[in-house]
C-alpha cells in the first residue's frame, strides 16, 4: 500500500480521534492567485483541519515541490501532498467530512503570450 496514504490514514485518525473535522481539496494551479486563496478560505470556514492535494499538471512550470512549500505556509492549510494514486482511493482511505476539486482558470503563462501576440 501507498506510504503516503498510510500517513494520511493516521494523521486523520489522530485529528477525528479530537472530534475535529476534516476537509480534502484537489487543487491543479500553476500560479497562487485569489481564486485559489477564496477556494482555501471557504474549505476552512466549513472544517477544522484542510488536507490540500496537488494534481500534477504537464503543461505548468512551477514544480510540484515548490508548490507544496509554497502552499504549507497558508495558515488556511494544515496539510498538503502530491496526489500520485487514485483520488477514490484516498477519500475511502480518509474519509473526509468535505471534499472538493478545484481547477484554477488562471494561467499566467499564457495571459502572457496572448498579450504578446496581440501587439
Amino acid at each position: 500500500m501507498n506510504d503516503l496514504i498510510l500517513d494520511l490514514e493516521k494523521l486523520v485518525y489522530d485529528v477525528k480521534k479530537n472530534n475535529k473535522k476534516i476537509g480534502l481539496g484537489i487543487i491543479s494551479f500553476d500560479v497562487i492567485n485569489v481564486e485559489c486563496i477564496r477556494f482555501f478560505r471557504y474549505m476552512k470556514q466549513k472544517i477544522d483541519f484542510l488536507i490540500i492535494g496537488i494534481k500534477p499538471e504537464k503543461d505548468f512550470v512551477i514544480s510540484i515541490e515548490d508548490k507544496i512549500k509554497i502552499l504549507e505556509n497558508f495558515e488556511t492549510v494544515d496539510f498538503v501532498f502530491e496526489i500520485k494514486t487514485n483520488i477514490n482511493d484516498i477519500l475511502k482511505k480518509i474519509n473526509p467530512d468535505l471534499f472538493k476539486e478545484f481547477k484554477t482558470t488562471f494561467n499566467i503563462y499564457n495571459r502572457i503570450i496572448e498579450k504578446k501576440l496581440k501587439e
